[in-house]
This record gives C-alpha cells, structure tokens and sequence, in this order.
C-alpha cells in the first residue's frame, strides 16, 4: 500500500488542519522509530507554498537528514522544514494557562521573551516550593519580570513608545 501525498491531492484539501494531526502522529512515530532525542511540538502547513514545518525540541543539535528522507518520500512533492526552536516558543506554540489562571503571556502578548534572572525571582518573595517560579517551558516565570517592575513600562517597551507619550494618554 503507497501511503505517499501527493501535492495536488494535499491542495485540494478542504482542511489542512485534518492533514497535519495526521502528519504530527507519522512524524512523531518516525522519530521514536528512529530514536532520535527530539520531542515533536506542532506540524504547520502553508498551503500557498506547498509547504510542511514541523517544530520540535531538543535538548542539543539533532542529526535528522534520515527523518527528512522519510518525510521527504512521504509527502513527495512537498517542501519540508524541521525547525527546531526553544522551551519557551514550544510554550508559546502549545498554549495553556498559567499559575495565575490566565493565559500564559508567550500567548497572549509577549512578542520577545527577556532573560529572567534569579535575582529577579529573589525579589518576589520567599516560596516554599521553588517550582512554583518555574512556567510551563521549564524556566523561570516571565510574569516574574512584571512583579519586579511597573507593568506599563514593560508594554511600552514592547510597543516602542516613550514614557511620556504613554503618561499622556492616562
């Protein structure tokens, strides 16, 4: 049985959506076939340009040229990228709420994620359970940077205005 997409029969489809689950659990097997240390996050299509990304994580640089010829005589006549990006834009891709219940801030509103430091964790306070610094990518809380300073500043960081611009308008 050839289980091969063409691109003619992949355009036509009504909902990509459908066709990358599908793609996300023969990758996803692929990769544990092949025993690669890499944890598959998302699989995005641009139907424009016949087109599969597939996102993933790993703790160090993966040699994956074998997966990309199986993806390759898969999807023939597609182009096929592997991206392999952080915990925090793995967070962002996933999505989820965070501590505070909301939804997390790599989602919601953040474009470029800051350092933050221990020391800014320091200043929160005394916690009995360190972890509850911790966001759902594994590393410190980006909310963390908003305790230690004036929310306003940090959006107009963001949005490139002054200071005296932003004081205008309240």
């Amino acid at each position: 049985m050839n289980t091969n997409i063409r691109a003619n029969q992949y355009s036509c489809c009504a909902n990509p959506e459908t066709i990358c689950k599908e793609e996300f659990q023969f990758c996803k097997s692929k990769i544990k076939e092949l025993k690669l240390p890499m944890r598959l996050i998302q699989v995005s299509s641009v139907k424009e340009e016949n087109k599969l990304i597939f996102f993933f994580t790993a703790p160090e640089r993966v040699d994956f040229r074998d997966l990309l010829k199986v993806l390759r005589y898969q999807y023939h006549g597609l182009r096929i990228e592997l991206r392999q990006i952080g915990q925090r834009d793995a967070a962002s891709l996933l999505g989820g709420a965070g501590i505070c219940g909301r939804q997390l801030c790599c989602c919601a509103f953040l474009r470029t994620f800051y350092p933050i430091t221990a020391k800014i964790a320091k200043k929160a306070g005394p916690t009995p359970n360190p972890a509850m610094y911790c966001g759902l990518c594994g590393r410190l809380r980006c909310c963390l940077r908003y305790e230690d300073t004036n929310p306003l500043e940090i959006y107009i960081g963001e949005e490139g205005e002054e200071e005296g611009e932003a004081e205008e308008r309240n």
